[in-house]
């Protein structure tokens, strides 16, 4: 039996990928930068340090320029974390918790807003450790989010289980040697082949402890 889940964020967590495309679209657009599909595809479970490095890969000075100012846009296109919740998550957190498992996120968000999201939705209580991606030099997919994660618990990677959403947070639990489940997504196209499981409810998550 698993004595963790470690959940990601956007996508699994909040439904707030459609969201996040809408906004970069618009920031980009205002730099008469367009996306191309491939772009979007490697902004899901990305972080705009790494979006920047994507679409500036030799010019360091512009990627942080451009950083600066995405972040600076994002400010001003907030939203309520409470009305993008993913409805199961007060069903299995609850569940998970009677059951004794020890619950992680590991998300490539904000520390910032990663806290501001679990207090406006009654969760902080659910998790003895959250991780952001901006505490490492290289966020997802990059594993070293995960290594510490489990490191933090003091579990075996076969201990742990994974929720994820995105290609790049899937290669990074993978590379870290954990099991991976796959939360499909409906209102967006995103690679998981490499995912352990598939799973249409965060709900599936009680079968496979």
């Amino acid at each position: 039996m698993k004595q963790a889940v470690i959940f990601d964020v956007d996508g699994v967590i909040l439904n707030s990928e459609v969201f996040y495309q809408q906004r970069r679209k618009q920031f980009f657009q205002t730099k008469g930068i367009t996306l191309s599909e491939e772009d979007n595809q490697a902004f899901i479970g990305s972080n705009p340090k790494a979006m920047m490095r994507h679409l500036f890969p030799n010019d360091p000075n512009m990627q942080e320029k451009m950083r600066e100012e995405y972040l600076t846009f994002s400010k001003g296109l907030v939203y309520d974390t409470r009305e993008l919740l993913n409805p199961d998550v007060n069903v299995v957190l609850p569940q998970l918790q009677a059951k004794g498992i020890r619950l992680a996120i590991a998300s490539s968000g904000s520390p910032e807003g990663i806290h501001k999201m679990l207090v406006a939705n009654d969760l902080l209580n659910y998790f003895e450790l959250v991780v952001s991606g901006e505490m490492f030099e290289e966020s997802k997919p990059n594993p070293q989010i995960y290594r510490y994660t489990i490191d933090q618990l003091g579990l075996k990677e076969e201990a742990c289980l994974v929720v994820e959403d995105s290609t790049l947070g899937i290669r990074a639990a993978k590379a870290a040697g954990l099991e991976v489940l796959a939360l499909v997504q409906r209102d967006y196209e995103v690679d998981q082949q490499l995912a352990d499981a598939r799973i249409q409810s965060l709900n599936d998550v009680l079968e496979y402890l």
